[in-house]
């Protein structure tokens, strides 16, 4: 009995709501989150300050404008848009959203997505044929997790849209095994296809890795598996067509960025599990941590990324779950998932993480390996769900070992928590952040209290299931106590991180100084932004300047080069870091990149220095030097003496110099029009010379005179320069996509697929919603 799938509750048996685990996960979503965005949540924070808002604005100016946002000048000394997928302009709910001002767009979006997961998390527990109380109470664990909760106090705009689609991937997968047919082919393709656009790539494989296992788990269930398999493998292109306009620029700039080369296994082990948050599984505030710091642990605890806590109630609910349905196929794989996942998110400490990046080059793109966890974040809730229907089913005999089990962690908990609490207050851990011992007693009552709610919790399981068993309570006192058990304690867990606002952007503005801001909105050049203010290089999409520094995952390499040599330190992050440290002013390579204003950060207010000698935007340069390689490029501008203004450094073969002469002076240079991706200039150079474009370089750039069209090549390392012959020149410099058209025509190509699919399977597309949601 024990081996076979649990049995449906019948819809009878409740009332309201949650006849419908939709509904349930919806209003429940709306409760715990609707206050935030009444309070402060539509206003920008953390990454979504740093990036998100700042991507949004400058896309819907560009669309408002007629424009495609294909490049965008405000960030890096100019940097690709529409290729930097994080941006994710071409994920169908962006673009729905561009009409609304950014700060709205990111607080909705946040808000829904995590719902989104929510729902569609119920739907693949009623697909694993569990009940609608059971599917419904999985899908508002997950909506209150400690995975979800976190991301939101951190603003991972971009990771909570990508996971809100693996539910839905595993779903997929999984149906595609039992039953082969088309239309689940065509859920698969549209989810990877909608993960791929959402911007966070990193959670898509892992989802897509977990999909694929249950898939191939799943195989031995179904009664045609080459079929299942055939429809499977057509999916992956078809998903690749559809996210084409997404997934074509982005290996292009992928190639031109610091992560070209891969990360190391240093830089991609960054913000992993490790074996002392393993409590915070469960209990979150074991150590006495929250939003606000931590006092247990070194600075470098990243709380937000290592935090995946379920809380004490659901984690006896899933050890319930698992112990009931041991022998269930289905079971055995989520729980093999669940501790593959924890495993990998410990990175290097485990030789599996190491392993893996040395065979699957697409991991050495990605860092902080706690993100497996998402898969964790999914699998407990679905063992929580499977523990309630273990009650619901009154299978109670297997509670008795799982109590005992609980309150044996208990008290394993209760002894780690006096030890830590011994060396912390002699001193052996502490780090930074180490308190008095106030804040090291509070610690304790708070890690103790956790514990000991997690044994009443066991306990309590215990006493309702006897009580269950002898038909002492009614079907509704079980789910009502078991709902308000879990819920109530994930929603006192995952309150401060939902309401905690570390940052704001009047905060980041009174920092910078009013009278700062003032002038740099009226800068006639680049600023460069020093000290913790590097963060925010990419407000100047919100406030009109440009900067030469960016917050961004995806940092041109030949511009961060040059700026981090400049500098002569060493970012602890390496090619892994969102920014590039600037302590000081970078001499010639500011020169180079027009850098007009240094901010220098102070504790109180920022110190605004304006430079002297900053490149304009188009210079004509009397001579040149050709060098073989970047690196000779980087070294011939670094040297002393280098004037930017009198030679230009081209790269590559002689042909590259155009046959321009050396000019004696006397050019000038007028900017007739300026917007972001085209300058159109009038150029009078007697005779001839190099015109210096003083712009990150990415392939894609040409100048086009008299209907003729010539690519810009690297020059002084990190710009761009293109020859020019005697006489007087008008010039249009302008950034072509010519991936544009190619990947929207696949992405048609995708969406015809994806009708056929659908028209071989009319049948199952009628009832496919009915079965999702049960």
């Amino acid at each position: 009995m024990l081996a076979t799938a649990p049995s449906p509750v019948p819809s009878r048996s409740h009332a309201g709501a949650w006849r419908s685990p939709v509904l349930a996960v919806l209003l429940f979503g709306i409760l715990l989150y609707g206050p935030w965005l009444l309070t402060g949540g539509l206003s920008p924070r953390q990454d979504a300050l740093r990036q998100s808002v700042p991507w949004l604005q400058f896309a819907r100016d560009e669309v408002l404008s007629g424009r495609l946002p294909v490049w965008d000048p405000a960030r890096l000394a100019g940097t690709p848009h529409l290729a930097n997928i994080q941006a994710g302009f071409f994920y169908p709910l962006n673009l729905l959203s561009l009409p609304l001002p950014p700060q709205v767009a990111v607080g909705l979006g946040l808000l829904g997505h995590v719902v989104l997961g929510g729902v569609l998390l119920s739907a693949l527990a009623r697909g694993l044929g569990l009940s609608r109380v059971a599917a419904a109470l999985a899908g508002m664990a997950y909506v209150a997790g400690g995975f979800a909760t976190a991301r939101v106090y951190a603003s991972h705009v971009e990771v909570l849209r990508t996971m809100a689609w693996a539910p839905l991937l595993l779903l997929a997968a999984r149906k595609l095994a039992l039953d082969a047919s088309p239309a689940w082919a065509a859920v698969l393709a549209v989810a990877t296809a909608l993960s791929l656009l959402a911007g966070y790539p990193a959670v898509t494989v892992y989802s897509l890795g977990a999909a694929g296992i249950l898939f191939l788990a799943s195989l031995l269930e179904g009664s045609r598996p080459w079929r299942a398999i055939a429809l499977g493998l057509s999916s992956v292109p078809l998903a690749s067509f559809l996210a084409a306009p997404g997934l074509w620029p982005l290996a292009e700039l992928a190639a031109q960025t610091t992560r070209s080369v891969g990360l190391t296994l240093d830089e991609s082990a960054i913000g992993a599990v490790r074996p002392a948050d393993l409590p915070t599984l469960v209990w979150p505030w074991y150590f006495g941590a929250s939003p606000l710091g931590n006092y247990w642990r070194n600075p470098n605890w990243f709380w937000h990324e290592t935090q995946m806590a379920s809380g004490a109630a659901l984690s006896v609910l899933a050890v319930v779950g698992l112990a009931t349905y041991r022998r269930h196929r289905v079971v055995v794989i989520l729980a093999c998932l669940g501790a593959g996942s924890l495993v990998l998110a410990f990175g290097t400490l485990t030789p599996v993480y190491t392993l893996l990046h040395e065979l699957l080059p697409p991991l050495r793109l990605f860092r902080i390996p706690s993100r497996f966890g998402l898969v964790w974040s999914l699998v407990i809730p679905l063992l929580a769900a499977f523990g309630l229907q273990a009650l619901l089913d009154r299978r109670t005999r297997v509670l008795h070992s799982a109590v005992k089990a609980a309150l044996a962690l208990s008290s394993l908990g209760l002894a780690a928590l006096g030890v830590t609490a011994a060396w912390q207050l002699l001193g052996v851990f502490g780090g930074e952040e180490t308190g008095p011992a106030s804040r090291a007693a509070w610690a304790c009552v708070a890690g103790a209290a956790n514990v000991l709610f997690g044994a009443a919790v066991a306990l309590s399981l215990r006493l309702v299931a006897e009580r269950w068993g002898r038909g002492r309570l009614s079907r509704r006192g079980l789910v009502g106590g078991v709902y308000a058990a879990v819920l109530l304690e994930l929603v006192v867990l995952g309150l401060p991180s939902i309401h905690r606002s570390p940052e704001s952007l009047p905060g980041v503005l009174d920092n910078l100084g009013q009278e700062n801001v003032r002038t740099l909105e009226n800068a006639d050049s680049r600023v460069a932004l020093g000290g913790p203010l590097k963060a925010y290089a990419n407000l100047g999409d919100l406030l009109g300047f440009e900067s030469v520094t960016a917050y961004d995952p995806l940092l041109l390499g030949r511009t961060t080069t040059l700026l981090r040599a400049s500098q002569g330190i060493e970012d602890r992050w390496g090619n892994g870091s969102n920014y590039i440290e600037l302590v000081r002013d970078g001499g010639v390579a500011f020169d180079i990149l027009g850098v007009g204003y240094w901010v220098e950060h102070g504790i109180e207010r920022s110190s605004l220095v304006r430079r002297a000698s900053p490149l304009p935007r188009l210079s004509v340069v009397p001579r040149a030097r050709l060098v073989s390689s970047p690196e000779q490029s980087l070294r011939a501008v670094l040297t002393p003496g280098f004037n930017p203004l009198k030679e230009v450094v081209f790269e590559g073969k002689a042909g590259v110099l155009n046959a321009a002469v050396p000019a004696r002076g006397g050019a000038s240079v007028e900017i007739l029009e300026s917007r972001p991706g085209c300058l159109r200039a009038r150029v009078d150079a007697p005779s001839g010379g190099h015109l210096l474009f003083s712009e990150s370089y990415f392939p894609g750039w040409v100048a086009e005179s008299a209907g003729r069209k010539v690519a810009l090549m690297p020059a002084d390392h990190a710009v761009m320069a293109v020859g020019l012959g005697p006489g007087s020149h008008t010039l249009t410099l302008r950034f072509t996509t010519p991936w544009l058209r190619p990947s929207l025509l696949l992405c048609c190509v995708g969406l015809l697929g994806l009708l056929v699919l659908l028209l071989l399977s009319r049948r199952e597309w009628q009832t496919l919603a009915r079965r999702c949601v049960g």
